[in-house]
């Protein structure tokens, strides 16, 4: 599932390009999306049982609830398990804040934020995020700046954007 190359790559010994020039999508032809996200998150469970401390299936588990079940309280659960295990911080942190975003809980949505940012992580969602919650506290100064910055990711210079 959401297959990757890098640990038969590294198993392998091979000399890799850190960051190539090129990207390379993967599309495949699904006409029924929803069941090929619930096969993967079959797999992701059976991969928990076998292995608790499966950080990738823990994430796996976490945005197929979010995104497909609406079940944010399990999907929050996984996500939390997920960054306690050390998956992948910035994007954990992003999915975390996104979920309790959905769940309306802004409050804990602020600080997973806040957290993000002074751990140095810069993913545009962030700034999206805390605009909503500033504008949900009626903060119109601050949710203009933090919009303005997530507006900003899509221009060229963004390595230049400041925080709010």
């Amino acid at each position: 599932m959401h297959e990757t190359v890098g640990n038969s790559i590294q198993g392998a010994r091979l000399k890799v390009l850190v960051q190539p020039d090129i990207l390379i999508h993967h599309y495949k032809e699904d006409k029924d999306k929803t069941a090929r996200q619930m096969n993967y998150l079959k797999i992701a469970l059976d991969s928990i049982k076998e292995n608790p401390n499966d950080a990738r299936a823990h994430y796996t588990i976490s945005s197929i609830n979010n995104i497909y079940l609406k079940d944010y309280e399990t999907a929050l659960k996984h996500i939390n398990t997920a960054y306690e295990l050390g998956y992948e911080p910035e994007i954990t942190l992003v999915g975390k804040a996104g979920i309790l975003m959905q769940m309306r809980r802004f409050k804990e949505a602020f600080y997973t934020i806040k957290e993000a940012l002074e751990k140095g992580f810069r993913d545009p969602l962030l700034y999206y995020y805390l605009g909503y919650i500033y504008s949900a506290k009626k903060n119109f100064v601050y949710a203009r700046k933090a919009f303005e910055i997530f507006i900003r990711y899509d221009h060229p210079k963004r390595k230049e954007v400041v925080d709010v």
